[in-house]
């Protein structure tokens, strides 16, 4: 605050003494002021003829700008670690590891219809306010500098260089030790392209102040990066009616496991189980089974068309039961734990016990 009072009392002073504002900007650059503070020390003050020289208005900082700048940040925060998360799913579904589970699949489909919520809202308002205060530092003539925004600006720059750091030591360390997979290098370098991007532009802020092109072009790089991103993680998933259409799936086939579960029924000590039925019904089944109580007329039935599941008896000892999926290949993959399933019938089959 000192420093800032001493440069435009300077300033000031070199006016009223008939110094003109090429003298005094080279007289503070051989000085050591950085451009941002020369041009915002001679911006204060009117370009005229009058003496004393004419201050301009000053904007202080307000409920409002305070308001703009932290929500400006925060949604740089959300666009920010939701733009790595939604990468990092894609890449799992992409380039899985060695032995990935079922689990892990369905988690990344969920953090991908996370992130894609929270980016559709997060970058557009953060694109929206880094604009506002683009246009409103230019208005005041570089008086809108404020120590709110210099703070959360090297806020930003710590975290991200932190980031960075972080990243590369972690990279090296998997080098030397022979676990750095291709999985892990690609989602290694999207947390370093991201935090690279972030320090650079906000050093560039921080030291110089931002020229109305450098912010467009940013703002359209973040822009088109983020649709990318989202372009990606929608073709992984295909959308609310792939979502419908996986849940139906599902759900077919965790019923015909239960079914089947029920026509394995074991024998206990001092209980005769019934022979395989010649019809699958809930009477049957419960006669089959008795301790099954989880099974209801619904279970039996699909639950989009309403058509009863298929049962063919193969013999005394063997059985099948099937259903129409929507597509049985990708409803194998992300249900492994299911009992065998043949994805080119649609059949659940097994031994009587």
């Amino acid at each position: 605050m000192a420093a800032t009072k001493d440069l435009t009392d300077f300033v000031r002073d070199a006016l009223q003494a008939g110094r003109s504002r090429d003298e005094i900007d080279a007289a503070l650059s051989e000085a050591g002021w950085s451009r941002q503070d020369i041009d915002g020390a001679l911006a204060g003050f009117a370009d005229t003829a009058f003496l004393p020289p004419v201050p301009r208005p000053r904007r202080y900082l307000a409920s409002r700008d305070a308001f703009v700048y932290a929500l400006m940040f925060l949604t740089l925060g959300l666009t920010a670690g939701h733009l790595i998360s939604l990468i990092f799913a894609v890449i799992d579904l992409w380039v899985p590891d060695i032995g990935a589970s079922t689990y892990r699949i369905m988690a990344a489909e969920g953090q991908i219809r996370w992130a894609f919520a929270v980016l559709v809202l997060a970058t557009p308002l953060y694109l929206w306010l880094m604009r506002l205060s683009d246009r409103q530092a230019e208005g005041a003539g570089g008086q809108s500098r404020s120590v709110l925004r210099k703070w959360l600006t090297y806020l930003a720059l710590l975290i991200s260089a932190m980031t960075l750091l972080g990243d590369a030591v972690y990279v090296i360390y998997l080098l030397l030790a022979g676990e750095a997979t291709l999985e892990f290098l690609l989602k290694a370098l999207t947390v370093g392209a991201v935090a690279a991007a972030i320090f650079l532009f906000y050093l560039r802020d921080a030291e110089w102040g931002q020229g109305r092109g450098s912010v467009r072009w940013f703002g359209i790089g973040v822009a088109g990066v983020v649709l990318l991103a989202l372009a990606a993680g929608f073709w992984s998933i295909g959308g609310p009616g792939q979502a419908r259409r996986d849940r139906a799936d599902a759900l077919r086939l965790e019923e015909l496991s239960q079914i089947a579960l029920a026509l394995q029924c074991n024998r206990t000590a001092g209980q005769d189980i019934a022979p395989l039925p010649d019809t699958l019904t809930l009477d049957s089944l419960v006669a089959r089974c008795p301790g099954r109580s989880d099974l209801t007329a619904d279970t039996l039935v699909d639950p989009i068309s309403g058509a009863p599941y298929a049962y063919h008896r193969l013999g005394e000892q063997r059985f099948e039961v099937c259903a129409v999926f929507y597509d049985a290949a990708r409803a194998s993959g992300r249900a492994t734990w299911i009992r065998p399933f043949d994805p080119t019938t649609g059949c659940v089959s097994g031994p009587a016990t």
